[in-house]
């Protein structure tokens, strides 16, 4: 996983999964578990991302907001 803050990237590696029409979200298959998935998106979220590109699933033009919204909706899920 590599954070780009001047470009607003994310190269997030398994970090995060994007599938064609939905936003990314965490990768559970290539985590500890779901627990430390979500809590990998937390802290993602506390970045500078307007982008993300993830090796499964290619780019998504979402960044730091949504990422926050995939890690509260685990939260209170």
């Amino acid at each position: 996983m590599s954070h780009l803050p001047e470009a607003g990237l994310l190269l997030a590696a398994d970090t995060v999964v994007s599938e064609v029409g939905r936003p990314p979200g965490p990768s559970e298959r290539h985590s500890a578990g779901p627990e430390a998935a979500h809590d990998s998106v937390g802290r993602l979220s506390e970045l500078a991302i307007d982008r993300v590109f993830c090796y499964h699933g290619g780019f998504a033009e979402q960044g730091s907001d949504r990422l926050a919204m995939i890690a509260d909706a685990e939260l209170t899920g």
